[in-house]
């Protein structure tokens, strides 16, 4: 016997997933759509069903308990019928009034006081006999308490929208005594509106006349404070004085300006001078100014001086003329002369013009105090001027203000007055009341408000219907069971691989499932495992990925129908494919390729046979071969979780284009989870109507742990009754491939 290494070559690195920190989501959504369409008949029975128990009640409860509801209509009025009526003090619209208005009358009508009134009235045994005996006490006396709450519970009244209308209303099972009640509430209501709407003019009556004397002690009051101001002070509203004090005042203020002016310019000119005298040269001379040099230039002492210069002058030229030199002792002594003048001409040029600098600043100086003297005399002035235009202004304005409010006053009493007037006469129209009876006598009505027939019928089908419903909906809530492809795309991380449908929704009926892609061509399965042998492809041939464990949840999830089918298809496409059975605990894919006349994988696992030997190819499918699970005896499970089953995968994986394994049931065994660490990648198959979601997820996510690359879940045993448009999906693809005749869409 030939002994299996216990370490053999790796396959090839596969890309390992990593598992999701995400939670893991047990439950899907609801698809509604899916959900009326699989309980339709139901739902369809339940609402008719509904409408007939809806139509029974009516009659029942018509001959049981009717409830006629009899009703007094009342008109309001606008509030411009009576003008004066006060509105409190925020400025509302009339609309707005009126809507007020009338949610008060509501509330009158069933206010304590009329109901209590309707109670204790000795006319209500005479209008409602029937009702009253309800609540008679045991000495044949009406127990008013029971009465008063029974008003409260069942008189109602509203508004009517878009209207001026009020409705009260009570209902009972007898016409005539409802209306007798009802009649009684409106007229006890109405007693207490016509009592209120005369205490109400006459409040404005009083009032009114009240705001008169008011106003005319008012008026008075004013009047004898006028006179007294006029007594006390000397003046009057026409008192001339004012503008006097005004004209005055604008005239101090033009002579001030012009003496603001005078000492603006004054200042200056003092400036100026003062700083011509600090302004002296090295020698300590002032600067004078060139005007007041002209002005001494022409004084007599500087014309005799200049004078007498210009006679030495002449007389110094003439001894020049007569031959005297300067040698000469007359013309010394003339020429000596001569310069003392010149020499006393300048210095009383310098005298004089400091003299006269000096008498022009203070001449300046003299002329500013008297500036100023007279700018405090006319602000002194003003002053007392503006102190009494003051005192006129506010006696004046006091007067005109008293003169004002007697005036309103005045004018507020003549409109008091007209009002009383009108008020006087509107008391007398009988519109006065805001509150108009359209409907004096209560009629007992003819039909019941309740039961009717147009609302109990769709009522109890809508009942019967919801209630059906969410019996449904709560049974869907409850049953975790794969129903349909869509309840695994609601599972967290996981893959839609493919669907196929139940055998009994496939038109070509096959009748081995096992080999329907063989059998029937052209059906509904067969057109199933290319959908799904195409995804595959997708998936597994970019990243070389050939040995794909075919594990399923439950022993009747189809994992054998669903590895066997594939195979076929697969095969049909020109792929080599290699079936393997590592389903050792029950074996079926001998059966299904009839390949039990050589070793199996029990004997390749054993050291026994060779992957060669084991694996026998179809005569009746070209490209698939098959290696069967072994003999019994030869089927130790444990093998499959030592690196022989890794060694016969690498090998198979070098030989095929595509190795599908089918094991035990991943919730019976732990087959599946020793196989997809050794193979390349894995497929979860779950049977519709079977397979709970909690599970799926929960071998979804081991194998997600594994080595080998979990690719998806596929679906198997679908069924119309899980809802959508499956069955038309499955009627078209049939037709489409069978009947040729239809023309391509």
């Amino acid at each position: 016997m030939t002994t299996i290494p216990t370490s053999a070559t790796s396959p090839l690195p596969v890309p390992r997933r990593e598992p999701s920190s995400a939670p893991i989501t047990v439950g899907g959504g609801i698809d509604p759509v899916k959900l009326i369409m699989r309980n339709l008949w139901l739902l369809a029975g339940a609402g008719i069903a509904g409408a007939f128990i809806g139509a029974a009640a009516h009659f029942g409860l018509l001959f049981v308990y009717p409830v006629y509801q009899p009703k007094a209509v009342f008109e309001c009025n606008s509030p411009v019928d009576n003008p004066y009526r006060p509105t409190g003090a925020g400025s509302v619209s009339t609309q707005e009034e009126l809507q007020t208005f009338m949610q008060t009358q509501v509330r009158i009508m069933t206010s304590d006081e009329v109901l209590e009134r309707v109670a204790r009235s000795p006319r209500l045994a005479a209008e409602a006999p029937n009702w009253i005996k309800w609540y008679l006490n045991s000495d044949g006396t009406t127990d008013q308490n029971a009465v008063f709450k029974e008003l409260q519970d069942e008189i109602r009244a509203r508004t009517v929208p878009q209207t001026r209308l009020i409705e009260l209303s009570f209902g009972w099972k007898k016409s005539q005594d409802a209306a007798g009640v009802v009649q009684l509430v409106m007229n006890e209501y109405m007693d207490l509106v016509r009592a209120q709407g005369d205490n109400e003019f006459k409040d404005q009556t009083a009032a009114l006349s009240k705001n008169i004397k008011d106003l005319e002690d008012e008026i008075g009051r004013l009047k004898t404070r006028r006179a007294g101001i006029i007594r006390d002070k000397s003046i009057d509203s026409s008192d001339p004085r004012l503008n006097e004090t005004t004209m005055r005042l604008e005239g101090l203020g033009r002579e001030r300006l012009i003496l603001m002016g005078q000492k603006r310019d004054t200042e200056t000119r003092i400036s100026i001078r003062e700083e011509q005298l600090n302004d002296q040269g090295g020698a300590g001379a002032i600067q004078i100014p060139e005007e007041i040099k002209s002005r001494v230039s022409v004084n007599p002492q500087i014309l005799n001086i200049e004078q007498s210069i210009a006679l030495y002058e002449s007389e110094l030229d003439g001894l020049r003329r007569k031959g005297m030199t300067p040698d000469n002792r007359v013309f010394k002594r003339t020429q000596s002369t001569l310069e003392a003048y010149r020499q006393k001409l300048e210095q009383t040029k310098q005298e004089l013009e400091e003299r006269e600098f000096r008498a022009e600043l203070e001449l300046l100086r003299t002329q500013l105090r008297s500036v100023e003297s007279q700018l405090d005399t006319v602000d002194n002035e003003r002053k007392e001027l503006l102190t009494r235009q003051t005192e006129l202004t506010q006696t004046l304005s006091e007067l005109n203000d008293i003169d004002d409010r007697i005036k309103q006053s005045d004018f507020q009493a003549s409109q008091a007055r007209e009002k009383l007037k009108e008020l006087n006469a509107i008391t007398a129209m009988p519109t006065a009341n805001r509150i108009q009876v359209r409907t004096p006598t209560i009629r007992p009505p003819r039909e019941p408000i309740f039961p009717r027939l147009i609302f109990l019928v769709p009522a109890g089908g809508i009942l019967c219907l919801g209630l059906v419903g969410g019996i449904v909906v709560l049974r869907e809530v409850v049953d975790q069971r794969i129903k349909s492809p869509s309840d695994v795309t609601m599972l967290n991380r996981t893959t839609l691989l493919g669907w196929v449908a139940d055998a009994s929704e496939d038109p070509s009926q096959p009748a081995v499932v096992e080999t329907a892609f063989r059998d029937r061509p052209k059906g509904v399965i067969a057109e199933n495992f290319r959908q799904l042998r195409s995804s595959l492809a997708k998936r597994i041939e970019p990243a070389g990925r050939k040995t794909i464990l075919v594990a399923g949840c439950m022993p009747s999830s189809g994992t054998t129908s669903v590895v066997s089918n594939l195979a076929l298809c697969f095969a049909s496409a020109g792929k080599s494919v290699l079936v393997i059975d590592a389903n050792l605990r029950r074996p079926a894919l001998h059966k299904v390729f009839g390949v039990q006349d050589r070793p199996g994988l029990g004997e390749i696992l054993a050291g026994e046979a060779t992957l060669s030997a084991a694996a026998k190819p179809l005569d009746d499918a070209p490209g698939l071969s098959v290696v069967w699970a072994g003999e019994k005896e030869k089927r130790v499970y444990e093998a499959l979780a030592t690196d022989a089953m890794g060694k016969v995968l690498q090998e198979a994986r070098g030989k095929y284009d595509i190795v599908l394994v089918d094991c035990s049931p991943a919730v019976v065994a732990g087959d599946a989870n020793a196989i997809a660490a050794r193979a390349d990648a894995s497929i979860l198959v779950a049977r519709a109507f079977s397979d709970k979601r909690g599970m799926v997820n929960r071998i979804k996510n081991e194998l997600l742990e594994a080595r080998g690359e979990f690719l998806g879940v596929v679906v198997d045993g679908v069924k119309h009754a899980a809802g959508g448009y499956l069955r038309g999906n499955i009627k078209a693809a049939h037709e489409y491939h069978n009947d040729p005749s239809k023309p391509a869409a």
